[in-house]
């Protein structure tokens, strides 16, 4: 249901708080599948999930401002995901 969508959106913020990690890109998953999607969507009262525009209001406004640390591995994983072929150079 979209309750349970946006309580496991909130869910997954509340980790990247807890764990001091930027949340923009959560939001900008959401923007990005926007971006991506058919532009015949669905109204929201009959998709089993929340409008995209409405995922990204609320994320970001959870979101707020924290305190952000930068993590190295972290860091060197996304850099593998954005460019698998880096994989063993």
């Amino acid at each position: 249901s979209r309750s349970l969508e946006k309580e496991a959106d909130l869910s997954g913020l509340s980790i990247l708080r807890e764990r001091q990690i930027d949340p923009a890109g959560f939001s900008g998953l959401f923007a990005r599948l926007k971006t991506a999607s058919p532009t015949g969507e669905m109204p929201e009262m009959l998709a089993s999930h929340p409008d995209i525009n409405e995922r990204i209001r609320y994320v970001r406004e959870a979101a707020g401002s924290y305190t952000v640390k930068q993590d190295s591995i972290l860091q060197s994983i996304f850099v593998l995901l954005k460019n698998p072929a880096a994989v063993g150079q």
